[in-house]
């Protein structure tokens, strides 16, 4: 019985469960207890934006900055940028170019659309400061789309109504989208192969948190319209590239019109929309009201010249406002700013019967309030008090 015992003895021992060493001796490294060290967590990859920036009459800005926390990018010749933003879900660019008002724009780096940016001349009167975009991104919502089938709808676009926040579902249906602490309404917008058009629209979904992950309800896509069209120039010429935009019920995206200036917005839910062609290669924009139901409507937009004009600036007894600074709006949208001479003559290289016009004089640059506009003997007169 001893010599079973030495010889179990024996073999742990020289299996290494039962180590014999003399005391104070350093183990044998073989012996040592084993470390697994971890490998660092890898980076999660960026994400490019990619996109255009224009100016107010619709030429491309060559030259123009654009951030995004720390990554800085330049646009090319051709106005075209590209800039890592990380793999967020939201990423807020800051643009800007000399002689123009910087703004940010809010991309969705994860749907990989082109973001389309308008930058409108400046004045010495504007503020410095630019105004950031409101926080967005802290709640994320996940959810899942279905088509008429119910099975899984795969690469539809998600949309909240309140914010403008873009998603695009998986193979699978999944998307997870950026919510606001609030009322969300989600658009669903799906455009498939032989003119299928799906499209859904839920209630206001208001998350019971303001930071982390919810879940959002199914959505179900049904039979959906769709808007299409060429934009031409003035003589009946395509122009592709110009900037589209579609408005109404919560739903506004801005594309650029392909090859032969046709454009498609297909999934959209019955409703009013406005379709507008955004200034294109120095000339003026047009719109269309559209009524859409479960079919698709055509639209051709014809995009306006901008008539260069030289413009007197004068006060109501007909005096000229000596060296006056004159800023055009057409559309809502700053298109020109430009210094007058001593007897009150301004060369404005857009105008139209829609222009407004703001007007400053004097030293200090003090507003003067724009009593009316006329043309007097083929001459634009703008009259101040």
């Amino acid at each position: 019985m001893l010599l079973c015992a030495v010889l179990m003895l024996a073999a742990f021992a020289w299996s290494g469960h039962l180590p014999v060493a003399a005391h104070g001796a350093s183990q044998s490294p073989s012996r040592l207890p084993v470390v697994l060290r971890l490998p660092p967590p890898k980076p999660q990859a960026a994400v490019a934006v990619t996109g255009r920036v224009l100016d107010a009459m619709g030429f491309l800005l060559a030259g123009a900055e654009v951030a995004a926390g720390p990554a800085r990018a330049r646009t090319d010749a051709g106005g075209r940028f590209e800039i890592a933003v990380g793999d967020g879900l939201v990423a807020d660019l800051q643009i800007a170019a000399a002689g123009h008002r910087s703004k940010f724009v809010r991309s969705f780096p994860a749907v990989g659309e082109t973001v389309v940016a308008t930058l409108e001349p400046s004045a010495p009167w504007d503020e410095l400061f630019v105004p950031s975009l409101s926080a967005l991104g802290k709640l994320r919502g996940e959810g899942l789309v279905r088509g008429l089938d119910h099975a899984p709808l795969a690469a539809a676009l998600v949309l909240v109504a309140e914010t403008g926040a873009l998603a695009r579902t998986d193979a699978a249906g999944r998307y997870e989208i950026a919510l606001q602490d609030g009322p969300n309404t989600l658009i669903v917008q799906y455009a498939g192969k032989d003119d299928l058009y799906l499209a859904a629209r839920t209630e206001p979904v208001s998350p019971s948190r303001a930071t982390g992950r919810v879940p959002l309800p199914e959505i179900g896509a049904a039979r959906g319209g769709a808007v299409r069209g060429t934009i031409r120039d003035a003589h009946g010429a395509p122009q592709p590239g110009a900037p589209v935009q579609v408005v109404g019920d919560g739903y506004a995206r801005t594309v650029l019109a392909g090859e032969g200036g046709v454009f498609r917005f297909g999934g959209l839910m019955p409703g009013s929309y406005d379709v507008a062609v955004l200034a294109h290669h120095g000339l003026l924009g047009a719109h269309a009201s559209v009524q859409l139901g479960l079919t698709t409507v055509d639209c051709e937009l014809h995009l306006r010249p901008a008539r260069g004009r030289r413009v007197r600036i004068v006060d109501k007894a007909g005096a000229p406002v000596r060296s006056p600074l004159v800023a055009t709006s057409i559309d809502g949208l700053r298109r020109d700013v430009a210094r007058g001479d001593g007897d009150g003559y301004v060369e404005l290289r857009a105008t139209d019967e829609a222009a407004r016009f703001e007007v400053r004089a004097g030293s200090e640059l003090q507003p003067l309030r724009v009593l009316e506009s006329r043309v007097d003997a083929d001459q634009f007169v703008v009259v101040v008090p």
